[in-house]
């Protein structure tokens, strides 16, 4: 079957090139085996754990197609820990990441519709978690508006479990809906700037068709030279969660980034804002959600705040960092980052009811690159966290230890086949 599959698509690939039509046909693929060993990531270790250590493996295969009217991308991934399933097994384990199509309706305006990717800024708000091996798409559609200096994006999303006779319950924990609108204002070469509304709603429950609506907009602002990196970042929520509490919550990030011959330094501070837990009573719910953005790339690669503000137990998260970068031989790359984690409010500690320290934790991040060749990167990750009190009841673990995190990582991103 897999050898059929193959031959009709080169035959495909040699009937597209040979064609007179002006299109292009590309065949891509992505492979990325990571091993990790684990003994503390995403969870503090304690001494009577035993560290974990295995490999995962993301393998994709990605068909494109775009000719002056369409843009199209269909992307198929199977994703698997070595050794998870009996040798021999017929399970079906593909599944579909992308499917989209992007058709031209003007010189200026096109409609993506489809399985998609919504990556927009930073990742900040939303982002596609390309480090986890699943990643993340929408079954969604986007407007666009683009021109030299302006981009106006307009897309949104509805959710359901199959295909119903009645009614629109939706049991699956997603957002039932989402409309987001982002813009871009290209200033001039060195600056521009952002604004992205976002709005998603939650079901109160199975039964129910009533939705809560919640609703997130602010901006970026970003100044780029040769020598110098500056983003300024904001965010207000409000709306109501689905226990009906009304939400006033905010974020803003500050950054800045100086690069000199083969080094690259900078600084900066995410702020979000938690609940007032010495005030239980209020109907006021002041923690910031991230939404759909890509937390790992913020708030340290331990991932021990990758879901906030379930995390941080409500109680916000304030991250104060520094970083540097060194290209220090041909190919090869370092990059250190340290990180100060406290909480925005503190929160109660169950076993005294008294208010916690706001201290979380530090931890420190160093990534090795080497670029093989344009399609070939091999990474390596070395992680350690100092748990303060703080972290160990969010998590549960009064007896929490310093944590350690090893990783290594191939990505191979071949191109089978292109018609030009």
């Amino acid at each position: 079957m897999v050898k059929r599959i193959l031959g009709t698509t080169i035959l495909i690939c040699l009937f597209l090139s040979s064609s007179e039509l002006i299109a292009k046909f590309t065949l891509n693929s992505q492979f990325k085996p990571r091993y990790e060993f684990r003994d503390g990531y995403a969870k503090l270790t304690t001494d009577d754990l035993h560290p974990a250590s295995f490999v995962s493996q993301r393998t994709r295969l990605i068909f494109g197609y775009s000719n002056q009217n369409i843009n199209s991308r269909i992307s198929a991934q199977d994703v698997r820990v070595w050794g998870d399933e009996t040798q021999m097994a017929s399970a079906a384990r593909i599944a579909l990441h992308e499917a989209w199509v992007d058709v031209k309706l003007d010189s200026l305006i096109s409609l993506k519709v489809g399985r998609q990717e919504l990556v927009y800024d930073d990742h900040r708000i939303l982002g596609n978690v390309d480090w986890a091996q699943t990643g993340r798409s929408h079954d969604a559609f986007v407007g666009k508006y683009e021109s030299d200096n302006m981009k106006l994006h307009l897309g949104g999303a509805f959710n359901q479990s199959g295909q119903n006779l009645f009614s629109t319950t939706y049991p699956l924990n997603n957002y039932k809906g989402l409309g987001f609108l982002w813009f871009e204002n290209i200033i001039d070469s060195n600056m521009r700037y952002t604004i992205l509304g976002v709005t998603d709603a939650f079901q109160e429950n199975d039964t129910n068709n009533y939705n809560y609506f919640r609703y997130t907009f602010g901006g970026n602002y970003y100044y780029n030279s040769q020598s110098f990196e500056l983003q300024g970042t904001g965010f207000y929520q409000l709306g109501q969660t689905t226990l009906a509490q009304d939400i006033a919550a905010y974020m803003f990030s500050l950054q800045a980034h100086y690069k000199f011959d083969k080094f690259k330094i900078g600084a900066g501070i995410d702020y979000l804002s938690g609940n007032d837990s010495e005030n239980p009573n209020s109907n006021e719910y002041t923690a910031f959600n991230t939404l759909y953005g890509t937390n790992h790339k913020f708030y340290g690669l331990m991932d021990h705040f990758l879901n906030i503000p379930a995390h941080t137990a409500g109680g916000g998260l304030v991250d104060i960092y520094a970083k540097i970068k060194y290209d220090f031989v041909p190919k090869w790359s370092a990059a250190l980052d340290f990180h100060s984690f406290s909480l925005e409010k503190a929160i109660i500690n169950p076993s005294n009811a008294k208010l916690t320290e706001k201290g979380l934790a530090s931890e420190i991040d160093l990534v090795l690159t080497h670029t093989i060749a344009s399609d070939i990167k091999l990474q390596m990750g070395y992680s350690y966290m100092i748990p303060a009190d703080a972290l160990k009841i969010v998590q549960g673990r009064p007896n929490g230890e310093n944590s350690t995190w090893i990783w290594a990582m191939l990505v191979v991103t071949p191109e089978f086949f292109s018609s030009n």
